[in-house]
Order: C-alpha cells, then sequence, then structure tokens
C-alpha cells in the first residue's frame, strides 16, 4: 500500500508494516530522522474501500537495505486514533493476502 506525503506530495513509500505504535516504510529515498510528516494512505479494496486515513508522524529512523537502493523507514505516530490504526491493519493483512 502507498503511503503519501501530503506535504511535498507524492508517495513517501510502500506500507511493510504497523503496530499500534508507527509504521515501517520501503522507500526510494531516505528522510531525515526527527522530521515530521503529515501522511495520508488511502486504503485498498478488501477492508474499507477507498477510506482515505490523514496521520501525523515522526521518523525515528532511516535505513538503508541490506544490498539495495531502497531504504526501511520507521515512523511513530503522533495524532491518529485506534480505530484508525485498525483499518490499516486490516487492510494491510487483506493486501498480503
Amino acid at each position: 500500500m502507498n503511503v503519501f506525503d501530503t506535504k511535498k506530495g507524492g508517495i513517501i513509500g510502500q506500507l511493510v508494516d504497523v503496530t499500534t505504535d508507527g509504521i515501517k516504510l520501503s522507500a526510494e529515498k531516505p528522510v531525515d530522522a526527527g522530521a515530521v510528516f503529515k501522511l495520508k494512505m488511502v486504503l485498498p479494496d478488501g477492508a474499507e474501500k477507498n477510506v482515505e486515513i490523514q496521520f501525523k508522524a515522526i521518523c525515528i529512523w532511516c535505513e538503508r537495505e541490506y544490498d539495495s537502493k531502497s531504504w526501511q523507514i520507521g515512523f511513530k505516530f503522533t495524532d491518529i486514533s485506534s480505530k484508525e490504526i485498525a483499518l490499516i491493519e486490516k487492510s494491510l493483512a487483506a493486501y498480503l493476502l
């Protein structure tokens, strides 16, 4: 699932994992640890079709993937409801099937 940067526009990365505390993305470009983002996801078919979730998150870490041009980025949620987290988890599970 794509995750969008609402300030700069465009895709910041692909969702890899989600917990109640944050998300992990795979991205083409690194971001600075400590930077705060307003992010957006449009949930795919299978969970809550076409539901858009916007939230704020802070980059906790950013590392190059081993032997790859991609980056792994860890974000901590700073402004998201538990209902929205549950929707993301449900969508990710459906997406990975």
